[in-house]
């Protein structure tokens, strides 16, 4: 009878999920009854994307086996207004969707539309964005994010990448040192840009995409704080954080901290292991602890219409904790030995840290001719530790390792840039030296010492061809001179970037990129201690 009950119990469940389960399907259309192939539709519920299709030859499109309930769609067609509203789904909904033509103006740079924020200008190296006034009137500045199709956004982790998940660098108006994004009024936002063919200014240091915000300046006194905190309702994660900015129109200093954690966070493992001639089965548990802090100070300041000035501190530490605990039996296959069972514990600590100070200077010679100097000082570290013992019937394995690693580096960066008639030339240079320590304690293996020299030159030249085509072409040179215990590793290595847009209407375009790179090894393929 029990049987009987849980059998319909199963069933009714299942007919209740079938019966929450929806779909949406329509026919896409211009204002003349014509059908529209190839419309892109986009669902999307709050602000999660739950789909996105193209409508097929006939124009149909069609969203199956979603949850009942209201959706937010937007569809797009070249030379069409974008078309936006609600659907409320319950059960099999037939929504058809009828495009209007759009009278648009194209122009070099500007595209007069009834919504600029469905706007999305080409570039050479990317596209432009602006935001609706929605998210303008928003209190942050990553919710009013979301909304770039061409971005990956999350306001609870604080986080920004792009849709290959490269995590970009961030600027504002061009430049590297300011509040970050949690400091940005989303209301002074003017454009966002998505650059994801960087020139090799940028390739250098690792960068495959570039964020630039572009704000619009205060016209007066301002000041404003964001606080946020994320817990769970058992203490086992949270997150807190803190930013503000207080400014005038040429000077401004903020702040932006955040604190991390998992507190007891359990869970359970097995392992099975073989080799010649013997087999080892473990069970056991793990618990891991982690806090991290990260700390910015920024300030900047207008000294006049052609000096700008600059700076940046940046504290970071994280520390970690595990204990992991278990048992097991050790089986020697072939031999005919007993098997054995043993006890096993572990013990992990890493405490990493981090401290970075950053000067910038620009200086305008003219409207189109900019000269920027970076200058950079970086102490970091990290001291990692594990103890591991077994203990078997007859004897006993113990394993420690103990390191202390120091990092010092600094770099100068210098940029000339200039325009003439619509091409943009730019040049510059980056030197680099850093020191690694590494320290094996309570071993006699000696002291791992690492310097490296490293010197880029690069040249990018960017600029239009005609009114739709644009092209951008940057080559770098980059010499590592390094020093490993008393050996000498020497690498030379171009790097070329290039790209070629062209604008097929106002929201078309195509675009044919090329790249060209490589790698010197990395100081842990040097360090004998890894080896």
């Amino acid at each position: 009878m029990k049987r009987i009950c849980l059998i319909a119990t199963l069933c009714t469940m299942f007919c209740q999920q079938l019966a929450a389960q929806g779909s949406v399907k329509g026919v896409i259309r211009s204002e003349l009854g014509e059908t529209l192939p190839g419309a892109v539709v986009t669902l999307l519920q709050d602000t999660t994307l739950v789909g996105a299709t193209l409508s097929d030859k006939t124009g149909t499109y069609a969203f199956t086996e979603i949850d009942n309930g209201e959706y937010r769609y937007s569809v797009t067609y070249s030379g069409h207004l974008q078309n936006t509203g609600t659907v409320k789904v319950n059960g099999r909904t037939r929504l058809n969707i009828t495009m209007v033509r759009q009278a648009d103006q194209m122009l070099d740079e500007v595209v007069v539309t009834g919504d600029k924020s469905q706007v999305v200008i080409p570039t050479a190296t990317g596209t432009r964005h602006f935001l609706s006034s929605r998210s303008k009137g928003l209190k942050d500045a990553f919710e009013a994010l979301t909304e770039i199709p061409t971005l990956q956004v999350n306001p609870t982790t604080r986080s920004v990448s792009t849709l290959q998940g490269a995590s970009p660098l961030v600027l504002v108006n061009g430049r590297r040192f300011h509040g970050g994004l949690g400091n940005i009024d989303p209301s002074t936002i003017e454009s966002v840009e998505v650059i994801e063919a960087p020139s090799a200014r940028y390739l250098n240091e690792g960068y495959t995409a570039i964020l630039n915000i572009n704000v619009k300046k205060q016209a007066q006194s301002y000041e404003q704080m964001n606080l946020y905190t994320r817990h769970t309702v058992d203490p086992l994660f949270g997150v807190t954080g803190l930013s503000g900015e207080i400014g005038t129109a040429r000077s401004s200093l903020s702040i932006d901290g955040q604190h991390f954690y998992f507190w007891n966070d359990d869970a359970t493992w097995e392992r099975q292991i073989q080799n010649i001639g013997i087999a080892k089965d473990s069970r056991g548990s793990l618990r891991m602890n982690n806090h991290s802090l990260s700390f910015f100070i920024n300030g900047d300041w207008q000294v006049s219409d052609k000096d700008y000035l600059a700076f940046k501190v940046t504290y970071i530490k994280d520390y970690r904790k595990n204990k992991e605990e278990g048992e097991g039996t050790l089986s020697h296959t072939g031999t005919g030995a007993a098997d054995e069972s043993f006890r096993m514990v572990s013990l992990a600590k890493e405490d990493y840290w981090v401290n970075t100070y950053n000067a910038y200077y620009s200086h305008k010679f003219s409207k189109s001719t900019t000269l920027e100097t970076t200058l950079r000082y970086n102490f970091n570290g990290n001291s990692t530790m594990e103890n591991r013992a077994e203990q078997y019937d007859s004897w006993k394995y113990e394993n420690l390792f103990d390191f202390d690693n120091t990092r010092r580096s600094a770099s100068l960066d210098v940029n000339f840039s200039t325009s003439w008639k619509g091409q943009t030339l730019e040049i510059g240079s980056q030197t680099r030296f850093l020191r690694d320590r590494v320290t094996l304690l309570g071993a006699a293996a000696p002291t791992f010492l690492h310097r490296q020299w490293r010197e880029w030159l690069y040249g990018e030249l960017q600029g239009k061809m005609s009114k739709q085509l644009s092209y951008a072409v940057s080559f770098g040179m980059d010499g590592v001179f390094r020093r490993v215990a008393e050996t000498d590793f020497n690498y030379f290595r171009p790097v070329v970037s290039a790209s070629l847009t062209e604008r097929l209407s106002s929201n078309e375009s195509v675009r044919l990129s090329y790249r060209l790179s490589s790698t010197s090894p990395d100081v842990s393929q040097l360090n004998p201690h890894n080896t």
